[in-house]
C-alpha cells in the first residue's frame, strides 16, 4: 500500500458516507475496511518533492491506524512523525512485533513509542502502565534519525530482541535497562565512548556494533560473558591492552578492529591471537580466522610463555587439547 492510498483510506475512516443505493458497490467501503483489518504489513514511503505537478508532498499527508488491527510490521520513511500526521498509532502495541522508521527526524525513542501521546511525561507511573507496553515488539529500528540519547521510554517495549539506533547523535547508553531478552544492539555511526561497565546494562546481549564512535578502550566489556559478536572498526582504540579486556570473554566469536589505530602494532593479529589461548582458531578476527601459519605462530608464542613464567599451561590457557606437548 503506498502513502497516498494509505491517507485516502484514512481520510475516508473519519466520516460515513452509506451507498444511495443498497445494491450498488460503488461507495461500499468495507471491503476496504476488511482488507486493512487483516493487513500484516505496511510500508509508507514520504517524499518532501510534490506528487506530479500537483500540491501533494507525502511527508505532509495524515495516516490513521484505526483499521489496521492485525498489523505485525511497520515500515515509516521519510514522514513526520508525530501526532499531527500520524494518529492512532497505539492501537498497534497488541499486535505490532517488528517497527522501523527511517529517516523522520525523530530526536527521541518516546516520539516513536508514545507517538500517540502528545502530552506524555516521562515518569515512573506512564512507564508502568500495563496499557502502554508494546508487549509483543521485538525488532526496533529507528535509525538515521536525529537521536542524541536515549530516554526510559525504550522500557515500554520489554521484548525487544533486537534494536538498531545507527546512524544518529547518540553520546551515551542510558536507559538500556530493563530490556532482558535484547541479544542484538546496532549503534554504529553514532558518538559514543564508553565510561562504564556494559555488563550492568546489556548483561545478556550477543551482537554489538559500535562501529564508527569515537571508543578508546574495551576494558568495559569484560563482564559481557555471552557476547559472541563485537564491532569496534573506525573507532579511536590504539593500544593493545585496551583490547585485551574481551580476549577472555568465553562466547567472542567474532571481533571486527579495523580501521583503528591498534591494527598497526607490529604482530598485532599474532599477538591477539595468542591472547585467545585455546579458542585462538576459532576466533574471527577483522573478519579473517587465523591461518595454519598463525597458528603454528601463535602456539610457539604460547610455549614460550609458558616456560617463561614458569607456570602449567592449563593455568595460563585453560584446559587445552593436547595440553601434553606444552608441558615442560
Amino acid at each position: 500500500m503506498d502513502s497516498l492510498k494509505m491517507n485516502s483510506i484514512s481520510q475516508r475512516l473519519q466520516h460515513s458516507c452509506p451507498p444511495m443505493d443498497t445494491e450498488s458497490k460503488q461507495y461500499d467501503f468495507t471491503n476496504i475496511v476488511d482488507a486493512c483489518c487483516h493487513m500484516k504489513e505496511l510500508e509508507l514511503i514520504g517524499s518532501t518533492d510534490p506528487l506530479g505537478t500537483s500540491n501533494i508532498v507525502f511527508n505532509q499527508l495524515k495516516y490513521d491506524f484505526l483499521a489496521f488491527k492485525s498489523l505485525s510490521r511497520l515500515t515509516v520513511n521519510d514522514v513526520q512523525f508525530n501526532d499531527e500526521h500520524i494518529t492512532s498509532l497505539g492501537l498497534l502495541r497488541s499486535t505490532l512485533c517488528e517497527l522501523i522508521v527511517h529517516n523522520c527526524g525523530i530526536i527521541s525513542v518516546a516520539n516513536v513509542l508514545l507517538c500517540d501521546n502528545p502530552h506524555y511525561t516521562l515518569d515512573t507511573q506512564i512507564i508502568s502502565l500495563p496499557n502502554m507496553k508494546w508487549e509483543k515488539l521485538v525488532f526496533l529500528d529507528i535509525s538515521r534519525n536525529s537521536l542524541e540519547s536515549l530516554d526510559s521510554s525504550i522500557r515500554l517495549a520489554p521484548a525487544l530482541e533486537t534494536l538498531f539506533l545507527n546512524n544518529n547523535n547518540i553520546n551515551s547508553l542510558d536507559h538500556l535497562t530493563g530490556l532482558p531478552r535484547l541479544r542484538t544492539l546496532n549503534l554504529s555511526h553514532n558518538r559514543i565512548d564508553i565510561n562504564k561497565e556494559l555488563h550492568t546494562l546489556l548483561g545478556q546481549i550477543t551482537h554489538i556494533n559500535l562501529s564508527h564512535n569515537i571508543i578508546k578502550s574495551l576494558v568495559n566489556f569484560k563482564k559481557l560473558y555471552s557476547l559472541q559478536d563485537l564491532n569496534v572498526s573506525d573507532n579511536q582504540i590504539s593500544k593493545l591492552d585496551d583490547v585485551f579486556h574481551v580476549c577472555s570473554l568465553p562466547c567472542l566469536e567474532t571481533l571486527d578492529l579495523r580501521n583503528n589505530k591498534v591494527t598497526k602494532v607490529v604482530d598485532y593479529r599474532l599477538k591477539l591471537l595468542e591472547k585467545f589461548g585455546q579458542r585462538s582458531r576459532e576466533v574471527c578476527l577483522d573478519t579473517e580466522t587465523a591461518t595454519q601459519q598463525e597458528l603454528d605462530k601463535v602456539s610457539v608464542l604460547m610455549a614460550l610463555r609458558v616456560t617463561r613464567e614458569k607456570k602449567s599451561p592449563t593455568s595460563l590457557f585453560g584446559n587445552l587439547p593436547n595440553s601434553e606437548q606444552w608441558k615442560t
